[in-house]
């Protein structure tokens, strides 16, 4: 089995070292870790590559068509009436 230091991962996921180390702590990132000493935290290969899997499987939100390309704020919602935009 291969494991990879926390240092690879996060830049692998494209996130800062404490983003990891929170995550690992809310439970929320990949599983798996290990601490080999108080300053060296390893994650298994395999945990990382399902991780990734999983959160490409996760759709995003889409954006309300006022913001698509070419949207204007005539688009966007209100509670205003409409002379008041």
């Amino acid at each position: 089995m291969s494991y990879l230091k926390a240092q690879e991962v996060a830049r692998r996921l494209g996130v800062k070292t404490g983003t990891l180390a929170r995550w690992r702590r809310d439970g929320k990132g990949p599983a798996g870790a290990f601490h080999l000493s108080t300053t060296c935290v390893v994650y298994p290969l395999e945990a990382i590559e399902a991780f990734l899997l999983a959160r490409q499987a996760v759709p995003l939100p889409t954006a309300p068509s006022c913001f698509a390309k070419g949207g204007t704020d005539d688009d966007a919602p209100t509670d205003r009436p409409q002379g008041l935009r």
